[in-house]
Parts: C-alpha cells; structure tokens; sequence
C-alpha cells in the first residue's frame, strides 16, 4: 500500500478507519449502480457524486489492499479475544460465563482456547511500499 510514511497507519484504530472508509466508498458506488438499474438516475448521481467526494478527500484501499487490512484486523482481534478470555479467567470467570458471552458451551469455549491460542502476528498492510 502506498505511504509516504514507512510506519504505515498505526494501530487497530488507524486500520479500521482505513476498512470503514473502503467499506463506505463501496457501499455508496454498489448504490449508485443498483439505483441506476432501477432508473433512479437521480440517487444514482447522488451515490455516485458522494463516493467521488469521498475518494478524492482520502483515496480508499485498493481492494486487495482492503484485503490485506482484513487479514491484520481480524488476526489482532482474535489475539485480543485470547488475551481477554486469559485475563477473564484470571479474574475468576467460568468457562461457563465466557461460553455464555461467546455463544457456545463451557466445553466449547475451554476447547477454542486451548486449540487456537494466539494467531502469527501478519505485518501491518501499510508499513511497507509497494
């Protein structure tokens, strides 16, 4: 992804403004063409003027660079999801009350935390040019 700044955008934070803005441009051109196949010309320009706005403001993520944003985000949020479930249980929560938050069994969620511990970390999608 391109970047003048080699850190990339920094954080889960920075990352999910860059997926929500992605997720907002597509959102709003899927619009414009699905009102322009309804002959709704009028939203259509209105969907299509809003994205071009919104682009030019800050370029969204090419999709495969979306991609890999998704790949990091949910890796950082699974890790994060471990390390909650370590410091519930520290806390003194039951495998039945993380079961219960988590919408599975006792048995289950004791199951996913001993089998799937900690993802790799994936480096940050936009540390590097490319």
């Amino acid at each position: 992804m391109e970047s003048g700044d080699q850190q990339g955008v920094r954080g889960v934070e920075g990352l999910s403004a860059l997926w929500v803005h992605y997720d907002s441009v597509q959102n709003m051109s899927e619009a414009a063409v699905a009102a322009a196949e309804r002959g709704d010309e009028e939203t259509a320009a209105r969907r299509r003027e809003l994205a071009e706005r919104a682009q030019l403001r800050s370029p969204a993520p090419s999709h495969l660079d979306a991609l890999a944003i998704s790949i990091h985000l949910e890796n950082e949020l699974h890790n994060a999801r471990f390390d909650v479930v370590r410091r519930a249980l520290a806390d003194g929560a039951s495998w039945s009350e993380i079961g219960r938050v988590l919408g599975m069994s006792k048995q289950s969620a004791h199951a996913w935390y001993r089998r799937r511990h900690r993802k790799p970390a994936v480096p940050n999608p936009t540390a590097t040019s490319r």
